[in-house]
Parts: C-alpha cells; structure tokens; sequence
C-alpha cells in the first residue's frame, strides 16, 4: 500500500507532464522516418516540421516554445533581414532521415516558403540535426539561407500622376510604401491595354518574390502599341528600390513609332 501510495502521484506527475507537453505544442517524441518524403505539407512528421519553423521562429528573434538550441548554432543562422510579420506559408521536406552521428534522433532539410500578410513571400532553404525528449526538441546543428525563385510574381500599380507621391513623400519602409501606393491604385480589372493610360497615370511595379541583388527580373507588356524590342523588358538592378530583396519600380514604356 505505501508503494501504490508513493507512484499513485509519480504516475499523475507523468500525465501532467505529458499534458503540458502537448497544450505547448512541441514534440515530445521521434516520429518514424517516412519511407517516402511526403508531398503535402500536413504529412512531414512532426519533429522535422517542428524543426522546420524552430530555424525560422530563430531567425525572427522570437524561438519557439520548446526548441533548444546552442547560443552558437542560434547565431550561425542570423540573416540580414528578420521577417516581421511573415508566417510559414508552405514547408517542402527535402531529406528526413535517421541522423548518423550517435544520439538517437533525426537530420531533416527542405525549403520554407513565408509570407506576409501583403503577399511578399520569401523562401529559406534548411537543415537540421536534432533530437527529441521530454523537454523538447533539442537541435545540435542546423544551417539556413535564402533561395529564389525563378519566375517571381509581380504586382503592377497604376496611380494617377496627380496623385503619385515624390520620392521623399513616401514611407522608407516596405509595407508602407505598398499600402499608401494600393490606396492610390487604379488599375482596371483587365490590366493595362494601352500606352495611353500612362499619359495621365505611372505604372509601378512590386516583385513579390524576395530576389538577391544579382537576379534580373524580365516583364513582358502585351500592348499594340508599344515598341517592340524583341524581348521582355529588362530592368537593370539600379532601376529599382531595393527594401531587404523586394524590389519596386516604376516602369517607363516607350510608344509605338511610326513610319
């Protein structure tokens, strides 16, 4: 009876910890390596997911409840920009697989894609080494940087010139510039379909994509009236403003000449 007595609290001790756990969020055990990688973000197994979002919750100075990592390893993967008010918006498991270092636990890499609530997105390419107990997920190394995208989306403008602020009138920041220029906004539905419009408006152009200094963004305009030059319009990287990889421009097109 005095034994019963004395693992009767142990075991509500167990429970409660267990409890905690699991309102925290944060994986208290190894899930089985996948015998293929998952095509859905909802199916890569817990810990690597965790892991996933730890480098990224690091990389914003706000680590996860949970997630422990060295001082040295948490400084390695300091980036130039911090993400303020990006969320994970997709999560691309690359490798998950039995780490082969001694301790029983896991290497995971793969490719987060953030996003904000504007649209602006960005994609950080990961790996980590890490080990999963009671107290959390414990990573011993891991590695992050960015990575872009091929075809970056683009979101045009169309503000009345009367209306357009001087350079030195707009925010310095990203997000309000985007916002005070969507609330001068006129583009139609259709798009832009004639040089004409651009008599009385500016065309300005937001890559959405976060892009490194040395990518070159192609557009290509589909309006009859404008000079055929034989390939997409190219901007060159001083053409742009460039608020931590996100460019803005505004665009100038030439009409069609006549013989």
């Amino acid at each position: 009876m005095p034994i019963r007595s004395w693992l009767m609290p142990f075991y509500i001790g167990l429970v409660l910890l267990a409890a905690l756990a699991a309102c925290a969020g944060y994986p208290t055990r190894l899930a089985p390596v996948p015998q293929q990688l998952p095509a859905r973000g909802d199916a890569i197994p817990a810990d690597a997911d965790y892991a996933a979002r730890a480098i990224f919750a690091t990389i914003q100075g706000a680590p996860l409840n949970g997630a422990h990592m060295p001082p040295e390893v948490a400084d390695a993967l300091d980036d130039d920009f911090d993400y303020p008010g990006f969320t994970v918006a997709e999560h691309t498991l690359y490798d998950s697989r039995e780490r082969g270092d001694g301790p029983q636990g896991r290497f995971a890499s793969g490719i987060l894609r953030v996003a904000d609530a504007n649209g602006r997105a960005a994609r950080i390419m990961y790996s980590a080494t890490y080990t999963v107990g009671r107290g959390g997920l414990h990573i011993d190394a891991a590695q992050a940087a960015p990575v872009s995208v091929e075809h970056p989306r683009i979101t045009a403008m169309l503000i009345p010139k009367d209306a357009m602020p001087q350079a030195d009138e707009l925010p310095k920041h990203w997000t309000g510039i985007y916002h005070t220029l969507s609330a001068l906004n006129v583009m139609p539905e259709d798009g832009l379909t004639s040089l004409d419009q651009l008599s009385t408006h500016t065309l300005v152009v937001f890559v959405m994509d976060r892009l490194p200094a040395v990518a070159e963004v192609r557009m290509a305009f589909d309006l009859s009236d404008i000079v055929r030059l034989g390939k997409p319009l190219a901007l060159s990287y001083d053409q742009y403003l460039d608020l931590g990889g996100w460019r803005i421009a505004v665009v100038q097109l030439r009409p069609q000449r006549t013989i």
